[in-house]
């Protein structure tokens, strides 16, 4: 008699007895920058350029920390690419935890806010010294959900070391990343 025993059950149960997973992105001492690569400038000077980033105090140039405050329906890093061409319609969000961490499952939040927002395709890639980043995988367009108004992209990783990571999101015309989550343990 052969018995079969699901890989999540296993990986619920090493969890348990190694300890609570926690979002780590709402510690303290984490931050992150934005690169917005390519985004449709002119808007800045039109009503909607106050829409535009709202996590970033511009008179400082200091982030608000809106991205990680647990709040998936307020917007925070959001940008329009709608006269970019559609490869190069993406940001780039990439995070310093503070310390190591082993984390298990990373996800990326996207306030649909009307039908011109649109998370297309999501990358992961990490580091412990922020200098040689490793690919850890992709969701594309079939594989993100879409709740009422929330884009969600999940990655389930093998107990992965990092403590610096990027989050590269693909946009259709506007992009509103809400919140990232990152679960696992200190190190």
């Amino acid at each position: 008699m052969v018995f079969r025993v699901c890989p999540c059950l296993i990986l619920f149960f090493c969890l348990q007895i190694r300890g609570q997973l926690q979002n780590l992105a709402l510690a303290p001492g984490v931050s992150y920058r934005v690169f917005p690569g390519s985004w449709n400038r002119s808007l800045l000077d039109e009503k909607l350029g106050s829409l535009i980033d709202t996590d970033l105090q511009r008179e400082t140039g200091q982030r608000q920390n809106l991205l990680v405050n647990g709040k998936v329906r307020e917007s925070a890093v959001r940008y329009n690419y709608h006269t970019v061409h559609e490869r190069d319609r993406f940001l780039i969000i990439e995070f310093d935890l503070g310390r190591p961490a082993k984390v298990q499952q990373l996800k990326v939040s996207a306030f649909r806010n009307n039908s011109l927002y649109a998370m297309k395709r999501v990358q992961l890639s990490s580091s412990l010294d922020q200098f040689l980043f490793q690919p850890q995988g992709s969701v594309e367009a079939n594989q993100i959900l879409l709740g009422k108004d929330i884009y969600q992209a999940e990655f389930t990783l093998p107990d992965i070391g990092m403590r610096f990571f990027r989050v590269a999101v693909w946009a259709h015309s506007w992009i509103n990343v809400s919140e990232i989550e990152v679960w696992g343990t200190w190190q």
